[in-house]
């Protein structure tokens, strides 16, 4: 059995940021910070990853980044908090994929559909039917579910729950936090 985590990166990884344009889009006003300046691990996620790591976890990440398409911030910045990732997390750059497609875009790279998840399994030789999906929103769990990853679990609110349940992307577990999720792991 391939031992693989597949993460969302913001709000999972990183804290999201406040940006009033966000209003029309979540109704909180948070997601993915635009500057690397801004992109700050959450606390605890080191040392969960790490106790991953040591139970012998492969780590990926695969995000929507339609900001990039919509010119809110560019590939090169990007690219910078990958670098952040990987300085801070030990996660490659090549372990992290990202849909820059814009929101309304129907490609299938695009979360809730699977393709992020299926490259990264294809790119790197996984069994993606051994793969854990974490995220924080119901498109991660939708996209799990849809690869065939063993076990999805959300990390958020209650609040978000409701959402998970309007859009039937049930996740297998509820947590609070990446370091709970890998105690359910």
């Amino acid at each position: 059995m391939d031992k693989v985590v597949i993460l969302d990166r913001d709000g999972v990884v990183n804290e999201n940021v406040y940006h009033p344009h966000h209003l029309k889009n979540n109704n909180t006003g948070y997601g993915s910070p635009f500057r690397p300046e801004d992109f700050k691990i959450i606390k605890g996620v080191p040392a969960a990853i790490n106790c991953l790591r040591e139970k012998g976890y492969r780590i990926f990440v695969a995000s929507n980044q339609p900001t990039v398409a919509q010119g809110q911030h560019t590939v090169d910045s990007l690219y910078a908090m990958n670098e952040i990732m990987r300085k801070e997390l030990g996660i490659p750059p090549e372990n992290v994929f990202y849909c820059m497609h814009d929101i309304k875009s129907t490609c299938e790279c695009r979360k809730p559909r699977p393709g992020l998840l299926l490259e990264a399994a294809k790119r790197h030789g996984f069994n993606i039917k051994d793969a854990v999906m974490i995220g924080d929103g119901w498109k991660d769990i939708a996209a799990g579910k849809a690869a065939g990853c063993r076990m999805t679990i959300y990390i958020g609110s209650k609040q978000g729950v409701i959402e998970l349940v309007e859009n039937q992307a049930i996740a297998d577990a509820r947590c609070a936090s990446l370091e709970e999720a890998v105690r359910v792991i």
